[in-house]
């Protein structure tokens, strides 16, 4: 088999999976209408959503802060700020087609199996009309 076929075997495989998970994830959506809601430590509203929420749970907003669920009482969650997540800075070489890490000290693994991490930044969005 050669690379470019490995490749498309892997892609396949990925995306079977993630939408078997995606299917049992979707066990936990909320009946409609009935919206779970993340409040902050000043009761401010953080997000509404339509998947069920459970403690310990966290939660990264478009502002990169972070928080975590530490109480789940009726449809409301309540959360405690965890700070701002530092994100990599990327480039893109377009003579490969291809997003790179910018910070070179990210360590390469070798003489190990490769791992493979995949983040869905919109895998299970729902919105309050």
């Amino acid at each position: 088999m050669n690379k470019k076929s490995l490749w498309l075997t892997f892609i396949m495989l990925a995306i079977f999976i993630l939408g078997s998970c995606a299917l049992a994830a979707g066990q936990d959506e909320r009946p409609v209408g009935q919206y779970m809601t993340l409040v902050d430590e000043n009761n401010q509203i953080i997000l509404q959503t339509g998947s069920q929420v459970y403690k310990g749970d966290e939660y990264i907003s478009a502002d990169n802060s972070r928080y975590k669920v530490v109480e789940v009482v009726g449809r409301t969650a309540r959360c405690v700020y965890k700070g701002k997540e530092t994100m990599p800075e990327v480039g893109y070489n377009a003579q490969k087609s291809a997003w790179y890490f910018k910070d070179t000290a990210i360590p390469a693994v070798s003489g190990k199996k490769a791992t493979v991490a995949i983040y869905h930044t919109h895998s299970d969005e729902s919105y309050v009309q």
